[in-house]
């Protein structure tokens, strides 16, 4: 019986930590996605077109993933703060790069491509 209750316990703290893990997981996905995106506009950021082509192109190609993600932080206030807060440097970095490049912050199909991450991040604000 007792060898019943520690293996239940077990169970249940591996199931725990899973579903921990696979949030934090999506958190980190997003994040990594966001970085990558916000490198490839820097190593275009002489030439806004080609930094839309390659965003684009780089979204196109993980869009499926971005959809799985998505599904974690959907009607999940909580999680959605989790991420816009980790989020926040690459924002801030993601800023920066806009406020140098007028060229960058102008182009509308550079800038429809970087929207996902604010949606995905988007929280109500008190």
């Amino acid at each position: 019986m007792k060898r019943a209750v520690a293996i239940l316990v077990s169970m249940m703290i591996c199931f725990f930590l899973l579903e921990s893990c696979a949030g934090d997981d999506a958190i980190q996905r997003v994040y990594e996605y966001m970085d990558k995106t916000l490198s490839i506009v820097e190593a275009h950021k002489g030439n806004a077109s080609k930094a839309a082509d390659e965003v684009n192109n780089y979204i196109m190609s993980i869009q499926s993933q971005l959809d799985k993600v998505s599904e974690e932080f959907e009607n999940n206030e909580e999680r959605t703060v989790q991420l816009a807060q980790k989020l926040k440097p690459l924002f801030e970095k993601q800023e920066r790069l806009l406020k140098n490049s007028p060229a960058l912050r102008k182009n509308i199909r550079l800038q429809q491509a970087l929207v996902i991450f604010e949606v995905l991040a988007y929280t109500e604000q008190p």
